[in-house]
């Protein structure tokens, strides 16, 4: 729920950056200034993943419990601590070359999987497609209805 809420707001920030830098740079290159905008935050959340704690249910089937319960402990820090002791039972361990998931990227479109595979990333697509083509002529269409040189530009 908090990606669709966060979507929403980078939506109206991305919408405010590309207005700042169409009123800032009118012209045909103002979407390279758009572009280089995210660089930042990019870089930003290229720092901060590598202080992220990894799934402590990840490290679990891996083998990793040592690490497994130091991530959950760390996951559910606070005051009072609640739970007071974290136990994980060790998991097997998958032999060399066998997957952890159930099988390869390519069973997704396997008979068996398919009609879960297209339910879930068609209408996922569908909607990428309306949110992201809109939201990319967002700032065009502010700039043209608000910009300086619009008919309906109050100053």
């Amino acid at each position: 729920m908090g990606a669709f809420a966060f979507q929403a707001v980078g939506a109206l920030v991305g919408a405010a950056v590309g207005y700042a830098v169409l009123v800032a740079v009118p012209n045909l290159n103002a979407w390279r200034w758009m572009f280089a905008t995210a660089v930042v935050p990019a870089l930003l959340v290229t720092k901060g993943r590598f202080y992220i704690t990894e799934s402590a249910n990840w490290l679990s089937t891996r083998g990793s419990t040592d690490r497994a319960v130091a991530a959950a402990t760390r996951l559910l820090r606070r005051t009072p601590q609640f739970p007071q002791n974290i136990v994980l039972k060790p998991q097997p361990v998958a032999a060399a070359g066998e997957s952890h998931g159930g099988g390869s990227f390519l069973s997704l479109f396997s008979k068996r999987y398919s009609r879960a595979t297209i339910l879930a990333s068609v209408p996922w697509f569908l909607q990428d497609l309306s949110t992201y083509g809109i939201g990319i002529f967002t700032p065009t269409i502010l700039a043209a209805a608000l910009g300086p040189g619009s008919d309906h530009y109050a100053a």
